[in-house]
């Protein structure tokens, strides 16, 4: 037998069910190519459920009345998403909205039952945890994303009839509604926040994370479940006047602590830096993208942390926490400049007070799970677009495609900055 050591590595990502005690974790190895399971968990009759065109990731109860469905991919799509059949009547369902469209159960829907998007860093030690094995009897590729870079570009295989662009298409929110009013969250945001609340049809919603788990409960401590999916395919299908909405930046945003990041999407030009601390070329190219900031200040640089060197995480973990205070780049940019390559832990304290941050604030930052969490996002999202090594530069023009930046020399960069500007 294969031990699941073998099959994948901390960042590979899954969709966790718990029912009961009964815990079990469908990696997406499987699901880019499978799509749906069906499955009997805690005594539930689920259907675990994946779009790769949208990125949703949902799990259902398969009983509809007095009868049990069992689902297939029906190799059709509406408006980009998964039309599923069940096996019973061959009636075709929306997977992002859980509904029937056409055939006998029009109308009828499917019970969203809560689930997780976790690592198998996150679950690997949960004892009798059940994991979804390769051996399904087809010859597939299980290591490979088919889809290549799609969950990074603005792109779209197929249209969609209201494409809302507030956000990055590809943003995964999580999802779901209660009292019929739906919300979406930014996921990557709410991780590093650590915890948000959210007024939903006139209730207070909370939302917190833990270990990569998130929940979310009503304030009287109802559960309530949600799901995971690309922002272009909520707003396409789940938007409405009554919807919530909670993003960094974004225009409908209903908290306060949002507006801290829109002058961050101001910049006409992103680069995007995936570094190490511990990495002698990220040094050299830091002085170069240092230039090209000076050359070109509606540029903005959006760094990302790839750990090469462990003895470098409390480093990774200040600069994170000073980007809390708004002393991110400041940060990054001392480290470089002057204490560079000590790993030296004390260096963080030392930065700080050059920065002036606030030391309790900064003490609470470290001592909390924000900096294990942005690391493991940044490495995950590193993953997912073949990231290999420090550094890596990827570019996006204000609105436009995010893409490869394969010069490193700061004439060069900004010469691919003039460009795609025109």
């Amino acid at each position: 037998m294969v031990q699941a050591s073998t099959l994948y590595t901390d960042q590979s990502q899954g969709v966790l069910l718990s029912i009961g005690d009964d815990q079990r974790w469908f990696s997406y190895d499987v699901l880019y190519w499978h799509e749906i399971i069906n499955d009997t968990i805690g005594g539930t009759p689920v259907a675990v459920t994946f779009c790769p065109l949208c990125g949703s990731a949902i799990a259902f109860d398969r009983r509809v009345g007095e009868e049990i469905l069992e689902f297939g991919v029906s190799g059709k799509l509406w408006q980009s998403n998964l039309l599923m059949y069940d096996r019973q009547t061959e009636s075709l369902w929306s997977q992002i909205e859980g509904t029937a469209k056409v055939g006998d159960f029009t109308d009828k829907s499917l019970a969203v039952i809560n689930s997780d998007i976790t690592t198998w860093e996150d679950v690997r030690d949960i004892a009798g945890l059940k994991i979804l094995s390769h051996d399904t009897g087809y010859e597939r590729n299980y290591g490979q994303n088919p889809y290549g870079t799609y969950e990074a570009d603005e792109d779209l295989f197929f249209p969609v009839d209201n494409l809302d662009t507030r956000l990055h298409p590809k943003t995964i929110m999580l999802a779901g509604q209660f009292a019929k009013v739906p919300f979406a969250v930014e996921r990557l945001a709410l991780v590093e926040k650590g915890s948000i609340e959210l007024e939903v049809a006139k209730r207070t919603l909370t939302f917190t994370t833990n270990n990569g788990k998130i929940s979310v409960v009503t304030d009287s401590g109802e559960p309530v479940p949600t799901f995971n999916t690309m922002w272009f395919s909520w707003a396409n299908h789940w938007l409405t006047k009554d919807a919530v909405i909670w993003a960094p930046g974004e225009k409908g945003s209903v908290t306060e602590t949002q507006q801290a990041s829109t002058n961050e999407n101001k910049a006409a030009t992103t680069i995007v830096e995936y570094f190490s601390y511990g990495c002698s070329y990220c040094d050299r190219v830091h002085d170069e993208l240092s230039a090209v900031l000076k050359a070109r200040p509606d540029t903005k640089i959006s760094l990302k942390h790839f750990i090469v060197y462990s003895q470098y995480l409390p480093i990774h973990s200040g600069q994170i926490c000073a980007a809390e205070q708004g002393k991110g780049y400041e940060f990054h940019h001392e480290f470089f400049e002057t204490h560079y390559p000590s790993a030296d832990p004390d260096v963080v304290t030392t930065i700080a007070q050059k920065l002036q941050l606030d030391q309790a604030l900064l003490s609470a930052c470290l001592d909390s799970s924000r900096p294990g969490q942005r690391i493991q996002n940044d490495m995950i999202e590193a993953s997912r677009l073949g990231v290999r090594g420090t550094p890596t530069l990827l570019i996006q023009p204000s609105n436009g495609r995010l893409q490869a930046l394969n010069v490193r020399q700061r004439d060069k960069i900004i010469e691919v900055i003039d460009t795609l500007k025109q």
